[in-house]
């Protein structure tokens, strides 16, 4: 209090809440009990909006969120703004709070660029990139590396990740946390060769 009243402001004692752990602590419509978060609600609302974009077609979604949840008022040049933006908008806010390797965040951003593919990240290369050795992928599980390997090569089918080249460790055996551990060590004393282009 005193380091506010020392910057020349004024605490508005009506606006003061004391909330304990138990209890959702909100400031400017944000959670933030132990990390700073968006309301259930507001994902849910996302998770709605893109169910009904897939289902019945851009019209008639745009058309529910009008009716349903619209209630901004807009400067009038500019009361219609599209639904693919708003949704948009919505989902890169949840990207700027959580960040943008939120599970949540990447499906959203996934469902958007399929609804609305002008929305796909170009990815920029630079003229000179560097590449290492190829990247060793080390999995706990037997059938994992298969996996990756399965899901990998369906993305090269479509396109996606072509320069992107993995040698996985093909074992039959599971490996448990102390002989992968043993096995990174063991890689990292390997020197990487590096090629410019």
């Amino acid at each position: 209090m005193n380091l506010i009243r020392a910057s020349s402001f004024k605490v508005n004692q009506s606006k003061i809440r004391l909330q304990t752990r138990a209890r959702r602590q909100q400031v400017t419509g944000l959670t933030v009990n132990r990390i700073v978060n968006v309301r259930r609600k507001y994902i849910n609302q996302i998770r709605a909006m893109l169910h009904v974009w897939e289902k019945y077609g851009l019209i008639a979604a745009e058309n529910e969120f009008m009716q349903k949840y619209d209630r901004k008022c807009r400067f009038p040049a500019k009361r219609h703004i599209s639904f693919p933006h708003i949704v948009k908008g919505k989902i890169e806010f949840i990207g700027m709070v959580r960040g943008k390797d939120c599970p949540i965040y990447l499906r959203f951003y996934s469902q958007l660029c399929k609804l609305e593919p002008k929305f796909v990240k170009q990815q920029i290369v630079p003229l000179k990139s560097v590449d290492l050795a190829r990247p060793r992928i080390v999995t706990e599980g037997k059938a994992d590396w298969k996996h990756l390997e399965a899901s990998l090569a369906i993305f090269k089918r479509q396109g996606q990740f072509m320069d992107l080249d993995l040698d996985f460790h093909r074992s039959e055996d599971s490996a448990g946390a102390a002989s992968i551990k043993r096995m990174c060590i063991e890689y990292s004393r390997v020197p990487q060769r590096l090629i410019f282009r």
